[in-house]
């Protein structure tokens, strides 16, 4: 039996959720589980008290609401969010944890303090994350030249041309240099340790787990990472009976869900629900996560039904279309639910995964958070509900998709928890760096 550390953003559902789940798989292999933080979403462990929690007084002045903002916001500030002296802080507090532990490895997607602290502590750390914040993805597209400018300007080519120059900035400055890295570096250096080379090693550590299906990238080498898949939330979550019965009639209805995760803003969440106002014959289920209130909620038609959160594959098996910003763990929800979608992706991340999803199984449409408008919502939701190919285009993701969520031998935690075990174990060889 080895300790194991876990770390997760916990300002984030389905992040905090990811880490969980392998985390489960391993516990059940007998392993000892140290998960260290808290915040917004912490409360998802009370259904793991076999869980030993680590909490650390340096992250509530860490994680504050400007902060985390900015690391939302990558594309636009990289690393650049904290001074040497706030990350030593935090480091030092879970070096403490780990003179206390002992773990054998580190495991995290989005707690980048861990890769200072691994690498001073000689600690092998895994992340998990998706194919396009990969080493392969991206050196590809840092070769690329700046785009050019649209010939036809018009306010959508404009906004496309705006995220593609956000693309290459972000992967020629992240793969290229580490210009947003000098407080993490100096960190690093005041513990002896490794520097950066890169803005984005801070999100490589020694081993990439990516927490996609293989066949939407499948021209990605495992040279330096592993497909693990996606990681599919088995919180228990129900829906309200009143809702339920709504859902189960056979009616002529449409039904329509929405959700923007945890990192969407109450701003976008209104400006879909009121193009969706528009649409005839329709029951709307909105999952808010505390972005509305119940006041606020009321103020909506009848057919506008509210819950903090959904089970995302239940729900998505009733429904007709889903509006989303592209989170990664809804998208794969929806794929297995074989239920088409429009999604707004609002960050790099996001806006890729959306394009290689679309590219590979074209069960949806996808438009650009930057110029989101009542009409493009409409007009995309409405074409969805209309054209059967979409929905034809979703039942074939399904059965590719199906697999990773009904095999246990390739369900993405097991499959983590198999080959974090191997590395640790030294039990032969494996397809990472």
């Amino acid at each position: 039996m080895a300790t194991i550390l876990f770390g997760s953003a916990m300002f984030n559902w389905s992040e905090t959720q990811r880490m969980i789940e392998i985390a489960t798989a391993l516990y059940q292999r007998g392993h000892k589980i140290v998960f260290i933080g808290e915040g917004k979403f912490d409360f998802l462990l009370q259904q793991h008290p076999d869980f030993i929690r680590a909490i650390l007084p340096a992250d509530r002045e860490w994680y504050t609401n400007e902060r985390v903002q900015k690391m939302l916001a990558m594309d636009k500030y990289g690393n650049n969010y904290a001074t040497s002296d706030e990350i030593d802080a935090v480091v030092k507090q879970e070096l403490e944890l780990i003179d206390r532990y002992k773990p054998k490895a580190i495991v995290t997607g989005y707690r980048m303090t861990l890769s200072v602290t691994a690498r001073i502590a000689k600690i092998p750390i895994f992340w998990v994350l998706s194919a396009v914040l990969s080493m392969p993805y991206l050196e590809p597209l840092a070769k690329l030249g700046k785009p050019a400018p649209p010939k036809l300007r018009t306010p959508e080519s404009i906004a496309k041309f705006a995220s593609m120059v956000e693309d290459h900035i972000m992967t020629s400055r992240m793969i290229g240099s580490n210009k947003t890295s000098a407080a993490w570096n100096q960190c690093l250096a005041t513990h002896c340790a490794h520097l950066l080379q890169c803005d984005m090693e801070l999100f490589q550590g020694d081993f990439y787990l990516i927490s996609d299906a293989k066949e939407v990238y499948s021209q990605l080498s495992e040279k330096k990472c592993k497909f693990i898949g996606p990681i599919f939330n088995s919180e228990k979550i129900t829906i309200e009976p009143d809702q339920l019965k709504i859902l189960k009639e056979d009616s002529v209805k449409r039904k329509i869900f929405v959700s923007i995760g945890s990192a969407g803003t109450k701003r976008y969440l209104e400006i879909i629900l009121k193009a969706i106002m528009g649409i005839d014959n329709c029951e709307v289920f909105v999952s808010v996560i505390g972005a509305l209130s119940e006041h606020e909620q009321a103020a909506y038609p009848k057919n506008f039904h509210f819950q903090d959160k959904y089970p995302l594959i239940q729900i998505a098996r009733y429904c007709d279309v889903a509006v989303t910003l592209g989170g990664q763990g809804t998208i794969y929800a929806m794929l297995y639910a074989g239920c088409p979608f429009v999604a707004f992706p609002h960050s790099f991340e996001q806006r890729n995964n959306i394009i290689n999803i679309m590219r590979t199984f074209s069960c949806g449409e996808y438009g650009l958070q930057r110029n989101i408008s009542t009409d493009e919502v409409y007009r995309m939701v409405s074409v969805v509900l209309v054209d059967p190919t979409y929905r034809s285009n979703a039942k074939r993701a399904q059965s590719i998709i199906a697999p990773y969520y009904e095999d246990p031998a390739m369900r993405a935690e097991n499959v983590a928890a198999i080959t974090i075990e191997a590395v640790i174990q030294g039990k032969g060889s494996i397809t990472m760096l």
